[in-house]
């Protein structure tokens, strides 16, 4: 007697035969179609059909939307990613939930809401089709729609990124010198070495506008204590200031011994004679 094999999921093959009808009617028929009528042209024909006035209307409006679309979600989607993981403000909740709006959202609704929101009679639109700003049914709102629905993506791929990133690694870049934009340039431009000193390190000329060879080295070992000190959780400034107090201290007492030297070699000289 044949034993029926268990399966963990069932209604397997229910499903699947479902999920391939669809795929069938709704994808492959199509396309094959596409393709056949396509075979059916010449090669002269198919170029020029591909090359039309039309076509190439099509390919600029979908480049170029995609294009400014994607740019529009890097700058404004890792914004938004860093103020949702670095800072703590009143409606930060709701402001993260909203950006897994356009997930929930049916494309063709978000189509009909933005198209609604932008005509001259709209929320939106009726302040900026008077200043000569048209974004609905045309190629501004279209780009305006796929940043709409790519934001989401940006976000939530950068969030989890931008949570793991240590806030001690970006303190101890700070000790070392990182500012914000401005620093990257000027970096960048002073790496030019003219000569080099011993292992390798750069020497600046006098008068090329650099750091010379001792302040770049005192930076350096500053710049190593308050990294040492952030990465134990420590305050880097503290760390160094404490650092600095207990050499003063030794060397304080060096300067004592080296002054009480002769006076306390005498005494024990006088003791070991009594």
């Amino acid at each position: 007697m044949a034993t029926r094999k268990f399966n963990a999921l069932p209604g397997f093959s229910l499903t699947m035969g479902v999920t391939a009808f669809f795929l069938t009617v709704m994808v492959l028929i199509p396309f094959a179609g596409l393709v056949v009528r396509a075979c059916g042209l010449s090669w002269h024909d198919f170029w020029k059909l591909a090359t039309n006035a039309r076509a190439m209307s099509a390919y600029r409006l979908t480049f170029g939307a995609s294009f400014f679309a994607a740019i529009a979600n890097v700058i404004f989607g890792t914004l938004l990613a860093w103020v949702l993981v670095r800072y703590e403000f009143p409606g930060r909740r709701i402001i993260d939930a909203m950006v897994d709006f356009p997930f929930a959202l049916p494309t063709a609704v978000a189509g009909i809401t933005l198209a609604n929101l932008f005509v001259e009679n709209g929320w939106l639109g009726r302040f900026l089709v008077p200043h000569g700003i048209n974004v609905a049914y045309t190629s501004l709102g279209v780009a305006v729609a796929l940043t709409f629905v790519g934001m989401p993506f940006v976000v939530r791929t950068l969030q989890p990124v931008l949570e793991h990133l240590e806030r001690e690694v970006e303190e101890a870049a700070a000790t070392l010198g990182a500012g914000r934009l401005g620093h990257v340039g000027a970096d960048v431009d002073h790496r030019r070495p003219h000569r080099f000193g011993h292992r390798g390190e750069r020497v600046t000329p006098v008068g090329g506008g650099g750091v010379s060879l001792e302040r770049r080295r005192l930076i350096r070992g500053q710049g190593r204590e308050r990294r040492h000190a952030a990465l134990l959780g420590l305050s880097p400034l503290r760390n160094v200031d404490s650092r600095r107090k207990e050499q003063r201290e030794h060397q304080r007492y060096r300067d004592q011994d080296a002054e009480l030297g002769p006076l306390s070699r005498a005494c024990h000289s006088v003791s070991e004679l009594q």
